[in-house]
């Protein structure tokens, strides 16, 4: 969100694509129209792009995002069922009809206590311009369950293309950096500034001659004792292990936990980078190349290089770990029979078959195969 205030496209793509299909999907559901949910994902972005400054600090970004979207979908819903039922056609008074307007409009999410979902079933009873729009109004509800529904092809483009000309352009790169250069110079000219750099002067200092010092102290010979207990000469002591080694360990364990902070932090492309370059020796650094990928590039790259990681890895924690995110990202891209496929072996393996059949239950099916199903 940062990057997207200050006007980067970059930043606005990189979420459109990362959300558009589960927010397509909740539209859908609650709409029970593609045309209507693609129509209220647009707008969604769209404000996204034109509100970036509203948006707080402490709050979700997704949270924010599916609150826009379901606020379009109540406006929508309620749009729809003014048009198909005027109030004109209903011998009851408006004010009545008015009256249980926002119930009708919560009805549908579960947000009523009794009492009021009571008096508003009461209401309908006696009022048929209610009942029908109280009966459009929880439409949606049919499809609630319906299994996840791919956008159409061309419905990133769409999106990005409404939302972008609505997006501030980024300032020249240089008058960024002398913005920086400007606010850097201000806070140096504070004086508890002078007060902390002199204190790290002096502290520095310090550390250099003690230093200086132990380096001069003399060097106190190492002994080796001979079998009968005594010391033995000096050419009899062996010499230290060559220092120019490379400490391979170290130096990939390392580069494992910088990239994994650089992937905490989500700077998805830096940590696929980190996790790239040990991927040769640690099959464990590969998978998280993979799933840096999946968060900056999307499952329609990531699923085939989780399957790869699989082959290396497999009968491995690693090796399933890959082959479950493979079937999650399947299903995210629509390929159910690709995402069993992945998901029905893993039913065999104590450690995922808890993972593996609350995925398989979310494809809206029981899976109780245990053998393995080719992959297509």
């Amino acid at each position: 969100m940062n990057r997207l205030r200050g006007g980067e496209r970059e930043a606005f793509m990189l979420l459109v694509r990362r959300h558009q299909g589960s927010l397509y999907n909740f539209a859908l559901r609650q709409l029970a129209s593609g045309t209507a949910a693609e129509e209220v994902v647009q707008e969604a972005f769209a404000r996204v792009a034109q509100n970036t400054a509203d948006f707080g600090r402490s709050t979700d970004f997704a949270s924010w995002l599916y609150t826009i979207t379901r606020d379009l979908c109540v406006d929508a819903i309620h749009k729809r069922a003014t048009r198909r039922h005027p109030s004109h056609d209903d011998p009851q008074p408006q004010a009545d009809a008015s009256a249980v307007e926002s119930s009708a409009t919560d009805a549908p999410f579960g947000e009523l206590d009794e009492l009021t979902r009571a008096s508003l079933e009461r209401h309908v009873a006696g009022c048929t311009r209610c009942a029908a729009e109280l009966g459009d109004f929880q439409a949606p509800q049919r499809v609630a369950s319906a299994p996840h529904v791919a956008p159409p092809l061309d419905f990133e483009q769409r999106v990005i293309g409404a939302a972008l000309s609505t997006l501030p352009v980024a300032p020249p790169r240089r008058h960024r950096w002398a913005s920086v250069l400007s606010m850097a110079g201000g806070w140096a000219m504070r004086p508890q500034t002078a007060m902390a750099a002199l204190f790290l002067v002096t502290l520095g200092t310090s550390v250099l001659l003690m230093r200086g010092r132990s380096s001069r102290a003399p060097a106190i010979a190492p002994v080796t004792v001979v079998e009968e207990g005594s010391p033995a000469p000096a050419e009899m002591a062996m010499a230290p292990a060559a220092s120019g080694a490379p400490d391979v360990v170290g130096a990939t364990a390392g580069g494992f936990d910088a990239a994994m902070a650089a992937y905490r932090a989500k700077r998805f492309d830096d940590a696929k980078r980190g996790f790239d370059s040990l991927a040769a020796v640690d099959v464990n650094a590969e998978l998280w190349a993979a799933r840096a990928l999946r968060e900056s590039q999307g499952c329609a790259v990531a699923a085939a290089r989780f399957d790869q990681v699989n082959q290396r890895a497999q009968g491995t924690t690693p090796g399933w770990e890959a082959q479950l995110d493979a079937g999650r990202c399947y299903v995210i891209l629509g390929n159910l029979a690709a995402a069993r496929a992945r998901l029905r072996p893993m039913l065999a393996i104590t450690a995922f078959r808890e993972r593996a059949q609350g995925e398989l239950d979310r494809l809206g099916k029981s899976a109780t195969i245990t053998t393995a199903t080719p992959a297509p």
